[in-house]
């Protein structure tokens, strides 16, 4: 299933999804001034929140390949989010000809008490990956809120950690590595996955928490084409994104 949506060009590339345990000491399971820490709905291998917006009750899920973020047509109104701009078109996954979004923002939301401000958010139909999600969902929390924190997300526990600050450190982890942090372009923010190959041959990546498919190949990449005959012909799937529905075939390298 998956989630992006973007304002900004399409990208050709890979979506990765990372899932590992947290190494060393268990973080902290309770929130305290540092950071927030929140069970997570792992449902089709989602990260899925409850959250609370002008007394409303809202279920999202995280998504890195989401900017800024996006609210269902039908939450917004209840919210009574104002619109900003005209409707344009929307890029993500997906095989419907057209989608288009408008530009609004949630003043203020919570998630488990815990308070955040002035989230940009795109305002767009959500109901077929509602349907597909088969459980209610209002949007999707992605560049608009995770620019300002440092975010951990532990799948074998179901545990999420937001820090109050990017500059926070993890605590509690003995063993870690880092990598720059880098985007597919000011325009594209796209979390790049540096030195990603398949038979020894580089290819570009980005990190997509909304995409549970494991490892995405797309096949219009034109560095695919150097890796195609590698790849397993897979049977027939489908996923559904920003523009509907696009059908897959899945296998295992």
């Amino acid at each position: 299933m998956g989630t992006g949506m973007r304002r900004g060009a399409a990208i050709a590339g890979i979506t990765l999804v990372l899932a590992s345990p947290t190494l060393g000491r268990p973080l902290p399971v309770k929130s305290g001034p540092r950071a927030l820490v929140v069970g997570f709905d792992p449902r089709h291998d989602q990260v899925g929140v409850d959250a609370v917006a002008g007394g409303v009750p809202l279920r999202l899920l995280i998504d890195t390949a989401v900017d800024p973020s996006v609210i269902d047509r039908m939450t917004a109104a209840a919210l009574k989010l104002k619109q900003r701009g005209a409707e344009a078109e929307i890029e993500g996954a997906g095989a419907s000809a057209s989608a288009t979004g408008y530009e609004s923002t949630i003043d203020a939301l919570t998630i488990s008490g815990r308070a955040y401000s002035s989230i940009a958010v795109i305002v767009a139909d959500l109901s077929a990956l509602r349907t597909r999600y088969d459980a209610a969902l209002d949007g999707i929390l992605g560049y608009s809120l995770l620019k300002e924190h440092a975010v951990i997300i532990d799948y074998p526990r179901n545990r999420l950690t937001i820090f109050r600050n990017s500059g926070a450190s993890p605590l509690g982890c003995r063993r870690s590595y880092s990598v720059p942090l880098q985007f597919q372009s000011e325009d594209n923010r796209l979390i790049l996955v540096p030195g990603l190959k398949i038979g020894g041959k580089q290819v570009p990546a980005f990190l997509d928490t909304g995409s549970s498919g494991g490892l995405r190949i797309e096949d219009q990449a034109p560095s695919v084409a150097a890796v195609r005959a590698m790849l397993p012909l897979g049977e027939a799937s489908s996923s559904i994104g920003a523009r509907g529905v696009e059908a897959l075939r899945t296998g295992t390298l």
